[in-house]
């Protein structure tokens, strides 16, 4: 790579840098606007919350359930509202 591509890369890099922050910088601005005190709301996605144990022994047992069973289990999973869906 010559000086002219690495800086023109570079350059395109720092752009980059600058859009994901304005773009990180607009989530925290929605977020505030939405009255939400937290603004770590990616953070708050990737932390790890106890299933429950029954949950936790469906996810563990799935792969040893048939098809008819996890199809059933999908479908009464599917067919319960949660509040967003019921705004709708």
């Amino acid at each position: 790579m010559g000086k002219v591509a690495f800086w023109r890369s570079v350059r395109i890099l720092s752009k980059i840098e600058e859009w994901c922050a304005l773009q990180v910088s607009n989530l925290q601005n929605v977020a505030k606007s939405l009255g939400n005190s937290k603004v770590d709301a990616q953070g708050d996605s990737q932390k790890l919350i106890p299933l429950g144990h029954d949950l936790s022994l469906v996810v563990t047992k799935w792969s040893k359930l048939s098809a008819p069973l996890k199809t059933a289990i999908l479908a009464i999973v599917g067919s319960v509202n949660t509040p967003s869906e019921d705004v709708r």
